[in-house]
């Protein structure tokens, strides 16, 4: 408690990493208040500060997020978090959260910067960098019909080819409509083999969507086999349950002995004070 980690280290001549590493093995946990507090020992007379600012600081610091605190005293927002730890003031959890909802944006809430034109200074500036009319990105592909490999939610590949600036097609379905027509409604065109990527007309074909959901669900099974997946499934269901319930049990029976175990040295303690 008297000395910070590093300084323990350098003085048993051993990385930091040991020394935290024998607190975290023994259990022994620095409150974080003490840490601050050390913190704020090693660095005091190291900082660009003056009596004015730290005073702000210690009167605001649970009122204003520390960018607003920034912007007033006219300094970056790392001095202020920097200065905060040096003087062992610890922003609560509570209070971190109340800032961040008070910064988000509210539904219907207008821009501060909205309607207003920008300084033609900031023009300037920003002038070299600004998307002009008719200017394409970057990546953008030098022509149409170009194929790209893309993957689904599910990870399923498919290829796309672009047909026109900013517009993919799946390959598969292009290719049908062009050398078949377009595909009618109610009918989803799917690959004989499976292969997403196998794009050839030969490999493709029209089908109901009752039929593609027969063919991708349970329903493609012999009927013994759909019976034992359901028997599975609820003997999978039941022991997930029982896993369940004897995690709870176990970990009441755990905090049970703790708390007695507790009690039995607080009653040990008063005694040996009594006596």
């Amino acid at each position: 408690m008297k000395f910070s980690g590093s300084d323990i280290a350098a003085r048993l001549g051993v990385g930091k990493s040991v020394v935290t590493g024998f607190l975290r093995r023994e259990g022994l946990q620095v409150p974080m208040e003490t840490i601050a507090a050390l913190r704020a020992k090693k660095m005091t007379g190291r900082t660009t500060s003056d009596k004015r600012t730290d005073a702000f600081l210690k009167g605001n610091y649970l009122k204003m997020p520390s960018k607003t605190m920034a912007d007033k005293l006219g300094r970056s927002d790392s001095f202020i978090r920097c200065r905060l730890r040096q003087l062992g003031l610890v922003i609560p959890e509570e209070v971190i959260q109340r800032n961040k909802q008070l910064a988000r944006f509210k539904p219907g809430q207008e821009p501060p910067n909205k309607g207003k034109p920008m300084s033609r200074a900031q023009y300037k500036k920003c002038k070299a960098t600004m998307f002009q009319k008719g200017q394409l990105p970057a990546n953008t592909y030098s022509r149409d019909g170009i194929i790209s490999i893309r993957k689904d939610k599910r990870g399923v590949p498919y290829k796309y080819i672009r047909t026109s600036p900013g517009v993919w097609e799946p390959y598969h379905r292009y290719r049908w409509e062009m050398f078949r027509g377009p595909i009618p409604d109610g009918l989803c065109l799917v690959f004989k083999d499976g292969n997403t990527l196998n794009t050839k007309l030969g490999n493709l074909e029209l089908i109901t969507r009752k039929e593609n959901m027969l063919r991708n669900s349970i329903m493609r099974f012999p009927s013994e086999l759909i019976s034992a997946i359901h028997s599975l499934s609820k003997l999978n269901k039941k022991i997930s349950s029982w896993e369940q319930k004897t995690k709870s049990e176990i970990s009441q029976i755990t905090s049970s002995s703790k708390s007695k175990g507790s009690t039995t040295k607080t009653s040990k303690a008063k005694t040996s004070k009594t006596k």
